[in-house]
């Protein structure tokens, strides 16, 4: 049954693997770009506090 699965899993991957590439990469950029400005929010916060 698990190497059933894992069998599954590697086919719809391999399948889709554009698709889900293109997904991680939006979200990942989406991420990479929030964490960019809560970074910079903070600094600015910081050096208006001294």
């Amino acid at each position: 049954m698990q190497q059933e699965l894992e069998h599954l899993v590697r086919v719809l991957v391999a399948k889709h693997w554009d698709d889900i590439s293109v997904k991680l990469q939006t979200e990942m950029d989406m991420f990479l770009r929030q964490a960019v400005v809560d970074a910079l929010a903070s600094q600015n916060q910081a050096n208006r506090q001294n």
